[in-house]
């Protein structure tokens, strides 16, 4: 079996799992029997890339617009994404 594909159906099922796991690992943390820290172990490769919040995208200028309507500098809204303030100025 080694190298074979795996059909649609394999890969539905093991997608329903996944959410099924993240699902329950939510519920335990509202319980306090996970931590938050644990909760945040639940990465993108367990919930799969469809979980991702679905985001339009945004041109430099309504990215430099919306920074300026919050009041933040570069640095402090590099600070919030987690990237480098060179990031934000190269956006």
């Amino acid at each position: 079996m080694a190298g074979k594909k795996p059909t649609k159906g394999a890969a539905k099922h093991k997608l329903r799992m996944r959410s099924e796991i993240v699902e329950m690992t939510r519920t335990l943390n509202k319980l306090g029997v996970v931590s938050d820290e644990e909760l945040e172990n639940t990465t993108i490769q367990m919930l799969g890339r469809d979980a991702l919040p679905k985001v339009a995208p945004m041109s430099p200028a309504e990215i430099a617009g919306l920074r300026e309507k919050v009041g933040f500098s570069q640095a402090v809204m590099a600070g919030y994404l987690n990237v480098k303030p060179h990031t934000i100025s190269q956006w």
